[in-house]
């Protein structure tokens, strides 16, 4: 658990120092736009790990990668 609170914490500040570039977005609808998709990455990843789909891999491993792909869209 406390894992994935400094993995909260690191992607905040590297979001931070990217949306500092971003001036022109309003930056209140971004982060939370980011947090929801964080937030339902890493169920679907605690779902797929607990139903047994991904159960050869761990639950970190299963979150990023689902977190990667979401981020692709």
């Amino acid at each position: 658990m406390i894992s994935f609170f400094i993995s909260i914490l690191n992607f905040l500040l590297i979001l931070c120092s990217v949306l500092s570039f971003c001036c022109c977005l309003n930056l209140q609808e971004v982060v939370l736009y980011l947090f929801y998709k964080l937030v339902f990455c890493y169920f679907v990843a605690k779902v797929m790990k607990n139903v047994g789909i991904l159960s050869h891999l761990s639950e970190r491993t299963t979150y990023l990668t689902i977190k990667y792909f979401s981020f692709l869209e």
